[in-house]
C-alpha cells in the first residue's frame, strides 16, 4: 500500500479525539476524499442530475440563530464523514452545497450507524445488525463518541429533517427505498414501476421521504435515551469572581487580541449574553433586507452623571429566546474595577480606535486596524467584519482550560451566562430581577441556571483564608422595559452624549479625563490601560459617598441610617424644634433714636431692618428666633438678634470677622439698654404689650448683638407650620412588613399552595403594618382561609376536591366569601 497521511483504522478515532478542535473531529482523511469526489460524480450520472448553480442553505429559509446554524453544520459534517467514510456517496447528494434539484434522500441505514458511531464508547468497534461496519477500503470502523447526553441524537434528527425539507421533501412525507425492480423496468422504457410500486403512485427509482421518520431510525433513538437512563447532562460551568482575575492576568499579557477576549467575557458575563450576542455588536443596527440586526448601543437608555461621566451604556439586544428587541444597561462598576465591562470596553474602544460597525473585529479586521493605527495613531476606524461565533467560543474554551487547570468545567456556549448568574447571586440580585435580566423563555430554565450559586457562595464564606473568592461587585438589574419612563427619569442624559454620537468619543473623554491618560502616551498598553482604568477618577457627591458606606451595613440599619438623615436634613431645612425667645427690655429714657442707632450699627454688618417693624419706646422688644422666616413684607430679610453675654449660645460669621464672640455696645452709646436673659424671657414675655420694667441696678451691662437667621416683631406670633418630611429614598407604601414569602404561593398548586397560604396569615402582623401589596394579598386570601375553616373544618384534601383550582385574586369573587353564615358557593 502506497504512503499516505491517512492515519489506520485503530487510530482514525484518536486522531480526532474530543480534546481537539470541533472542526477537525470530522476532517475526511485526502484518500477518503478523492474516493468520495468520484463516487458523488458517478452517483449524479447514474441518476441523471445536475448539481445546482448556487448553493442552498442546509437550513433553508428557515429564520435560525448564528449558534444554531452552527450546531446544523456541525451534524452535517459528521454525516458527511460518515458517508465517506462508508462510500455511501447516493446520500452525500442531499449533503451537498449544492445539491441537485431533487436528490435522493439519506439512506436511513447510514444515520442508524452515525448514531451508534457517536453514542458507543470510543475505540470500540462499530457494528449494525451483529455484524462489524467496514469502510470504503475493506478496514474495519471504530466508534468515535462523545455523545454522551441523548439530546444530541435528537439535535442531529433535527438538522436532518431541515436539510431534507429546504430540498423539496416534506417533513411528514413516509420514506421509501428504491425499489430494484423498478430501477430495471426504467432502463427498459417503463416508466409506471413494477405492480406493487404503482400502487404509490410512482415509481421506487431512489429514496425518497423523511428518513428521520422511518421506524429503524425512531427505535435507535428510543435505544439510545433508554441506555442514557439517569444521565444528567452537567451543563456548563460558570466563572468564580476569583477564575475571572486569573483569566485576566493571563490575557493581559497576550496584547491587543488578549484585551479585547477578556473585554468580551466581561460584558458578555455582565449582561447574560450568549457567544453570538457578543460577536454581533456593533454601534448601531444594520438593516438586511426586511430585517434588522440589532445587539447595538442604545443611546436612549445610556445613563450620564449631571458631570456628565458616564453611568452606563445603552444596549438593544435581541437573543434567542427575545420575541422582539430588549434594552439593556451596561452599568459602571467602581467598588470592583478590574471587573467593570464598561470601563473596559471603552479602553478596547479607545485602544482600537473603532467608531463604527462591530465593536470585537475578526482576526483579519484586527490585523488591518492594528496596521492602520500604526500608520495614523489618531485615526477613527469602521470595523467592516465581527468576529465569528465559533472564533469566541473555541477562545474561551481554550483560555478557560489554560487558566483554570484544577477542574474540566466544561466551558462552552452558556459559560458567560451561567457567570452573569453566579456574579449576581454572588452580588446580592433577587431571582425575579436576575431572570428578567437574563431574558429567559421561562423560568423553569431560570432556575437551572441558577443552579447552586447560592450554596456557592456560603461555602465560599466559609472558607477561612480565601476571604477574595467571596468578593462580588454590588448587582444591579440591568433589563429596561419602559423605555419612555426610563428618558424621563434619566434626565441628565443629554449631558454627555456627544454631538456625532460616537461611542470612540465616550471612550475618549473617559480616558483622557477620568482616567488621566494623555493620548500621546508612547506607552499606553493593554496592560497599562487597564490600571488605569482601576484607578480612574470621577466626581462623587455627598449622596454617592453615603450610599457608599450604607452598602457595606446591613440593609435594615442603612435603611434606619438613612431615615434619621432625611429627618436631620429636613429639620435643618424647615427648623422644626421650638427655640425660646428672648425679651429685650428699654428703660423709660430710652429714646427710639438709640435703638435705631444700634440697630444701624447691626446694619453695617450686612442685616436689612424690616422698615415697618419700627417699635415705639419705651416698650418690651420680642426676637423670635428661627432659621426660616416668611417675609411680612417684600423688604424683610434676614435680620438681626440681641441676647445677654451670658445666655449667647453661639456666634456667626459676622462676630467672626470682628475678631470677638459678639458685638458689645456700650450702654452710654446705646441708651442704657437692659438686657433680659432666655431663661426669664417667658416670665416677662406677657407683660410686654402693657408695661416696661424699670432695671434694678444701675452697673453697666454690655448688650451683645450677634447677627442670626431673626426677625424683631411686636408680639409673639404664631409658630409656623412643620412642612411634612420628604424622605429622599423610595419607600414601600403602608408599613413596613412585605410578606416577601408571598411571592412563592403563585408557583405552587394544590395542597401545597392551601398550607403555604396559612402559614403565611399565621405568621402576618397587623394590617397598619403591612405594606399596600401585602395588605392586598392578606384580603385576598383571608376568603380561603375562611372557607377551608368554616366549610371544610380545616381538611385541606376536602377542600381541594371541592374548588379544584385556587386561585387568591378571584377566589372570593368567583367561589366563595368564606364566611361562617354564608354556605360554600354563595356570594
Amino acid at each position: 500500500m502506497p504512503e499516505t497521511d491517512a492515519p489506520p483504522a485503530i487510530m482514525r478515532t484518536k486522531r480526532i479525539a474530543q480534546t481537539g478542535k470541533v472542526s477537525q473531529r470530522f476532517k475526511i482523511p485526502p484518500r477518503y476524499q478523492e474516493a468520495m469526489s468520484a463516487g458523488i460524480k458517478a452517483s449524479l450520472e447514474r441518476l441523471s442530475l445536475t448539481q445546482m448553480a448556487t448553493a442552498v442553505p442546509a437550513h433553508g429559509s428557515k429564520p435560525l440563530k448564528s449558534n444554531s446554524i452552527t450546531t446544523y453544520k456541525k451534524h452535517i459534517n459528521g454525516l458527511r464523514y460518515m458517508c465517506a467514510l462508508l462510500g455511501d456517496h447516493d446520500s452525500q447528494l442531499m449533503l451537498l452545497d449544492n445539491p441537485p434539484a431533487c436528490p435522493p434522500s439519506m439512506n436511513k441505514d447510514t444515520i442508524v450507524k452515525f448514531i451508534t458511531f457517536k453514542r458507543e464508547e470510543a475505540g470500540t468497534p462499530l457494528v449494525h445488525n451483529n455484524e462489524p461496519v467496514l469502510d470504503v477500503f475493506g478496514d474495519p470502523v471504530y466508534c468515535q463518541g462523545g455523545w454522551n447526553d441523548p439530546n444530541g441524537v435528537a439535535q442531529l434528527l433535527t438538522a436532518l429533517t431541515s436539510v431534507h425539507q429546504a430540498r423539496g421533501v416534506e417533513e411528514n412525507e413516509p420514506y421509501c427505498d428504491p425499489c430494484n425492480t423498478c430501477i430495471e423496468l426504467d432502463k427498459q422504457g417503463d416508466r409506471f414501476g413494477c405492480d406493487s410500486c404503482r400502487g404509490r403512485g410512482f415509481p421506487r427509482l431512489w429514496r425518497r421521504g423523511n428518513p428521520c421518520r422511518n421506524i429503524d431510525v425512531k427505535n435507535t433513538m428510543a435505544r439510545s435515551t433508554r441506555n442514557a437512563a439517569g444521565y444528567r447532562a452537567l451543563g456548563d460551568s460558570p466563572l468564580t469572581p476569583q477564575e475571572l482575575l486569573n483569566i485576566r492576568q493571563h490575557l493581559l499579557g497576550k496584547g491587543l487580541a488578549g484585551f479585547q477576549e477578556w473585554t468580551m467575557l466581561l460584558c458578555g458575563s455582565f449582561m447574560f449574553c450568549r457567544e453570538f450576542e457578543i460577536a454581533e455588536f456593533k454601534t448601531e443596527p444594520i438593516q438586511r433586507g426586511n430585517t434588522i440586526d440589532y445587539n447595538c448601543i442604545n443611546w436612549d437608555v445610556t445613563v450620564f452623571s449631571p458631570t456628565g461621566e458616564i453611568e452606563g451604556l445603552g444596549f438593544t439586544l435581541l437573543g434567542k429566546a427575545d420575541v422582539r428587541p430588549v434594552n439593556v444597561i451596561m452599568w459602571r462598576i467602581d467598588d470592583f474595577p478590574m471587573l467593570c465591562p464598561l470601563k473596559h470596553l471603552l479602553a478596547w474602544i479607545f485602544l482600537s480606535g473603532i467608531s463604527s460597525g462591530y465593536l470585537f473585529p475578526s482576526k483579519h479586521e484586527l490585523e488591518r486596524i492594528l496596521e492602520a493605527r500604526k500608520t495614523n495613531p489618531g485615526s477613527h476606524i469602521h470595523c467592516k467584519e465581527g468576529i465569528s461565533y465559533e472564533s469566541v467560543l473555541s477562545q474561551i474554551k481554550s483560555t478557560c482550560r489554560t487558566c483554570i487547570p484544577n477542574r474540566d468545567g466544561p466551558f462552552g456556549t452558556h459559560c458567560m451566562r451561567k457567570t452573569g448568574y453566579l456574579l449576581a447571586y454572588w452580588g446580592g440580585g433577587e431571582d425575579s430581577d436576575v431572570f428578567k435580566c437574563a431574558r429567559h423563555r421561562t423560568p423553569a430554565m431560570g432556575a437551572n441556571y441558577k443552579r447552586d450559586a447560592l450554596g456557592l457562595m456560603a461555602v465560599a464564606n466559609a472558607r477561612n483564608g480565601n476571604e477574595g473568592e467571596i468578593v462580588a461587585p454590588k448587582f444591579k438589574p440591568i433589563f429596561v422595559q419602559d423605555i419612555q419612563l426610563t428618558r424621563s427619569v434619566n434626565r441628565t442624559h443629554d449631558l454627555g452624549i456627544p454631538t456625532d454620537k460616537s461611542v470612540y468619543s465616550v471612550a475618549y473623554k473617559f480616558i483622557t479625563q477620568d482616567c488621566k491618560v494623555s493620548s500621546d502616551n508612547p506607552l499606553i498598553t493593554p496592560i497599562y490601560i487597564s490600571n488605569a482604568i482601576s484607578n480612574a477618577s470621577r466626581t462623587r457627591t455627598v449622596r454617592q459617598e453615603l450610599d457608599q458606606i450604607l452598602s457595606s451595613l446591613h440593609p435594615a440599619t442603612a435603611k434606619t441610617i438613612v431615615a434619621l438623615v432625611s429627618r436631620l436634613v429636613t429639620d435643618a431645612k424647615y427648623q422644626t424644634t421650638e427655640i425660646a425667645p428672648v425679651v429685650i427690655e428699654f428703660h423709660h429714657d430710652e429714646l427710639e433714636d438709640d435703638l435705631d442707632h444700634d440697630l444701624e450699627r447691626c446694619g453695617r454688618n450686612n442685616v436689612d431692618i424690616d422698615a415697618t417693624n419700627s417699635v415705639p419706646a419705651p416698650t418690651n422688644i420680642v426676637l423670635a428666633a428661627t432659621n426660616s422666616v416668611p417675609a411680612a413684607t417684600s423688604s424683610v430679610a434676614a435680620t438681626c438678634s440681641v441676647a445677654a453675654t451670658s445666655s449667647v449660645a453661639a456666634t456667626n460669621s459676622t462676630a467672626a470677622m470682628n475678631g470677638a464672640p459678639g458685638l458689645s455696645v456700650n450702654p452710654e452709646t446705646a441708651g442704657g439698654t437692659q438686657l433680659v436673659s432666655a431663661a426669664s424671657a417667658q416670665s416677662l414675655t406677657h407683660l410686654a404689650p402693657h408695661s416696661s420694667v424699670i432695671p434694678q441696678s444701675s452697673a453697666p451691662i454690655e448688650r451683645t448683638i450677634v447677627r442670626t437667621r431673626t426677625i424683631i416683631i411686636q408680639n409673639p406670633v404664631a409658630p409656623y407650620p412643620q412642612p411634612p418630611i420628604c424622605l429622599p429614598l423610595k419607600v414601600k407604601r403602608g408599613g413596613q412588613h412585605d410578606l416577601e414569602e408571598r411571592s412563592t404561593v403563585k408557583d405552587l398548586r394544590g395542597a401545597a399552595k392551601i398550607r403555604k397560604i396559612c402559614e403565611i396569615l399565621a405568621g402576618a402582623p397587623p394590617d397598619t403594618d403591612l405594606t399596600n401589596g401585602a395588605r392586598s394579598f392578606v384580603n385576598q386570601c383571608r376568603s380561603i382561609v375562611g372557607c377551608l375553616n368554616n366549610h371544610f373544618s380545616g381538611d385541606v384534601d376536602a377542600f381541594i376536591q371541592h374548588h379544584q383550582i385556587i386561585s387568591t385574586s378571584s377566589f372570593r369573587s368567583k367561589k366563595c366569601l368564606g364566611r361562617i353564615d354564608h354556605s360554600c358557593g354563595q356570594r
